[in-house]
């Protein structure tokens, strides 16, 4: 088991959340990309209890290609693995957003660039989101207002159960000239309880 999972022994009325799923650097019109999706180690009990993604590390690196208006979507597909007791949910949510991040170029003069990043999200084939990241993270910023994923069984999610997601981003058309160069970070974490 990779020991950078985040994981945790499960008490009556605790939360087990795996952190720092980065869509870091997101960068608009015409820059290279670079989405992460890192894992981050808790100091929990066991690493082999919790929320286990198929992916540690970049969801999208900077050589994937670059955003530029209207173009396709950089698009990956993640796994979650859920392994302990069974637990009610299981949600996605937008943790340290920063819309125009530090990182953006001097050209980035646009105020909220992740309003012009589209953001796609899909489980077992159905749509579960569709929207901005501004609208995301405005809908989904905090762990008590994670989106929450459709559970494998009427009960909730068993120990060894899984979920596959689709992460579509692209920029919008419209996105002009105040978008060059511009980089959005997020944590993109998952919480189940």
């Amino acid at each position: 088991m990779n020991p950078n999972v985040a994981a945790a022994a499960r008490q009556p009325g605790s939360r087990w959340v795996c952190p720092r799923r980065t869509l870091a650097g997101i960068a608009a019109a015409a820059v290279a990309t670079a989405i992460w999706l890192a894992a981050h180690q808790e100091s929990y009990a066991s690493v082999d209890r919790g929320l286990h993604p198929s992916i540690a590390g970049p969801l999208f690196r900077a050589g994937d290609g670059p955003l530029y208006p209207g173009g396709p979507a950089l698009v990956r597909e993640v796994t979650l693995r859920y392994v302990g007791p069974t637990v009610g949910s299981i949600g996605l949510y937008l943790g340290n957003f920063s819309s125009r991040a530090t990182t953006s170029a001097a050209t980035c003069v646009a105020d909220d660039p992740a309003r012009m990043l589209q953001l796609e999200v899909r489980q077992a084939g159905q749509l579960r989101y569709a929207g901005t990241i501004s609208g995301f993270a405005a809908a989904h910023g905090l762990p008590e207002h994670a989106m929450q994923l459709e559970p494998p069984v009427a009960s909730g999610w068993p120990s060894e159960s899984a979920a596959t997601m689709v992460i579509a981003v692209r920029l919008d058309q419209d996105a002009g000239n105040a978008f060059m160069g511009c980089v959005t970070a997020a944590d993109l974490d998952w919480i189940a309880e």
